[in-house]
């Protein structure tokens, strides 16, 4: 051996000095950052001991040349570590001016300084094995092969934390797999959020200024877009392949409310199934019960519009007329609004008769009307198949109307319609 102290070589001493534990005085190894460190924090491991002989003599002052290495796995007991993996070596060499000090036995450096540690240690797990190996004195050898190596020290010493640092890894009793990291590529989560008081929002989603791609992306198991949010804010949703519904609300009994399905551009409510553009259902037992309502509530008309071939038919309720109900057909009524220029609905009752219908009828050109049919069904049974027919007019805005002339009694007959 190059170096040895009362003709004891220094590997057998530090080897020695291991396995008693008590003639090393003082060793220490202090992580000076954690797995994930912040910007600034000092990324080094403080490692100190003192060099003791077999009679516990301490090593003579001077400047040594040492290797240090970090292996992960393996059982840490023969040179070499076998079964391990070297994850990282520094030297300190007194050629580069970075020698050892040791001073009545004690030694301290920041292992981390000469070689950093960079990525190549994977500090989460608990199995990493610190060798050291000493060499001697020789200021200008080079690399440390050449420096008269006593071989590393067995057994190697284990890497362990300071109390501290064993809560370090978790984080309110939590470890790592507990959280969700800021990064793009899918996370095994299961989330559960509640927003902490009443007038809080729960989740807030916000893209940056500028945004252009989605502000979010629901898939299903196969990865196939389900749902999105637009950067303006859109939503768009599309079944998955084995399905025509996109989406489905329920209530409370779990029973449809609302369903979109978008293969076949249908609308269902109370219905789980619609069969048209818009599938309307109800299950009650009120009588009188409206399943649609059309309200206006302010001065304009109320109406709908079908329209087929391009010729549009419209229904509702003409506030400008006094909030007469009118049924309209563009062709017919040679463009006329949108609400119609036909009305139709009850009249008093007349004598005998219960009620009757009338119509407001414009023609769509000047003239004379020359002829009016009139096709009203057999109500089958006495008084209600007794029919006359009427024409009244009216300055309209609710004023009475006029007979201008009638027909007279008739008896329905036939099971179809009769013409006047």
């Amino acid at each position: 051996m190059l170096f040895e102290l009362v003709g004891t070589p220094l590997r057998r001493l530090l080897a020695r000095a291991l396995v008693l534990g008590v003639l090393i005085v003082g060793l220490s190894f202090s992580l000076m950052t954690p797995v994930s460190a912040a910007v600034g924090i000092n990324k080094q491991l403080n490692f100190q001991g003192r060099l003791l002989n077999a009679q516990g003599a301490v090593a003579a002052d001077g400047f040594y040349n040492v290797q240090f290495k970090i292996y992960q796995d393996g059982p840490g007991t023969a040179a070499g570590n076998p079964g391990g993996t070297l994850k990282w070596t520094e030297d300190w060499l007194n050629n580069a001016g970075n020698g050892v000090k040791v001073v009545n036995g004690y030694i301290s450096v920041q292992l981390g300084s000469i070689t950093p540690f960079g990525s190549s240690i994977d500090w989460n797990q608990d199995t990493l094995w610190l060798s050291v190996n000493i060499g001697n004195t020789n200021t200008t050898c080079t690399p440390f092969g050449s420096c008269g190596g006593d071989g590393e020290m067995i057994p190697m010493k284990r890497l362990s934390a300071v109390p501290y640092a064993l809560n370090a890894s978790q984080l309110g009793g939590m470890d790592a797999t507990g959280f969700i990291q800021n990064r793009t590529t899918l996370q095994a989560a299961n989330i559960a959020v509640q927003s902490s008081a009443a007038g809080n929002v729960g989740v807030l989603i916000q893209g940056a200024s500028g945004q252009t791609a989605d502000l979010m992306d629901l898939r299903n198991g196969g990865g196939t877009l389900v749902a999105s949010v637009s950067a303006t804010g859109s939503v768009a949703l599309q079944p998955s392949t084995d399905s025509t519904t996109a989406f489905t609300l329920k209530n409370s009994t779990g029973s449809s409310v609302l369903t979109a399905d978008t293969q076949n551009a249908r609308l269902g409510i109370g219905t789980n199934t619609p069969t048209t553009t818009l599938h309307i259902e109800s299950n009650d037992a009120l009588s009188n019960r409206l399943q649609t309502i059309i309200k206006q509530t302010g001065s304009g008309d109320a109406g709908i519009e079908m329209n087929a071939s391009g010729t549009s038919y419209y229904v509702g309720i003409d506030n400008s007329d006094g909030g007469a109900f009118k049924i309209n057909s563009n062709a017919a009524a040679g463009g006329a609004g949108p609400v119609g220029t036909s009305t139709i609905g009850s009249g008093p009752d007349t004598g005998a008769y219960n009620s009757y219908t009338y119509a407001k009828i414009t023609p769509a050109t000047n003239g004379t009307i020359s002829q009016i049919k009139a096709y009203i069904g057999n109500a089958a049974t006495a008084p209600l198949n007794k029919a006359v027919v009427g024409i009244y007019s009216t300055s309209g805005g609710g004023s009475p109307l006029t007979l201008l002339a009638s027909s007279p009694e008739t008896t329905l007959t036939g099971s179809s319609w009769n013409t006047f």
